[in-house]
């Protein structure tokens, strides 16, 4: 497997951590493309497709069982715009369409960003700062990749008074191939970055990033 969004990706510009160092040391996908351990092995992934830094790879391998504290949907957004190669945010709107976040805001672009691209609607606020689960995240990558036309998969029947059938929800479950689905959140839905990590190394296995 190659990594698919190495071409794109700027990781000596960027890093979701602040005080990492900028640096990828990663050189070719042998370093991942090995039998062994699957955190290791995508942790791995992550760096030499330039998504995390060698520090944080080092950080995240010496952690890997810790828990981690959970992302905000701001963070993950965050992410999810580096991923797509960090594009320029042209014509911001002089006044924020949300009460929560302002013009000034250095976040500002990323909403806009994310606004533009149909990846987070909002609902008069942004909502920045508040938990990101694991629906939240399918639902934005799902959106991020054009919602594409899927076989929608069958909603079990205890859940089926909170999933609505044909929703972004059902969609995204249906597109990653989860089977499970979720009537709220709750703590252990939370995301985390390796979360994210193992979402993305998968969706790059399935041909999809």
């Amino acid at each position: 497997v190659a990594p698919a969004s190495a071409a794109q990706l700027h990781p000596k510009t960027f890093s979701p951590f602040p005080g990492d160092e900028l640096e990828v040391t990663c050189i070719n996908e042998s370093e991942y493309n090995t039998p062994g351990d699957y955190q290791d092995k995508v942790i791995a992934w992550a760096e030499c497709t330039g998504l995390i830094t060698h520090g944080r790879r080092l950080y995240l391998q010496k952690n890997k069982n810790a828990r981690q504290p959970a992302m905000t949907r701001g963070q993950l957004l965050e992410f999810l715009y580096h991923v797509k190669g960090r594009p320029v945010v042209k014509d911001l709107p002089a006044t924020s369409p949300y009460s929560d976040i302002s013009v000034n805001d250095p976040h500002y672009p990323i909403a806009i960003w994310a606004t533009r691209e149909g990846i987070s609607r909002g609902d008069g606020k942004f909502h920045y700062d508040a938990t990101a689960y694991i629906d939240t995240a399918l639902i934005f990558l799902y959106r991020m990749h054009g919602k594409p036309t899927v076989n929608l998969t069958p909603i079990p029947e205890e859940y089926a008074h909170c999933v609505k059938e044909n929703s972004d929800m059902h969609k995204a479950r249906s597109w990653y191939g989860s089977p499970n689905m979720s009537c709220g959140y709750i703590d252990n839905d939370e995301v985390t970055f390796s979360d994210i990590l193992y979402t993305l190394y998968r969706l790059d296995l399935m041909g999809i990033l």
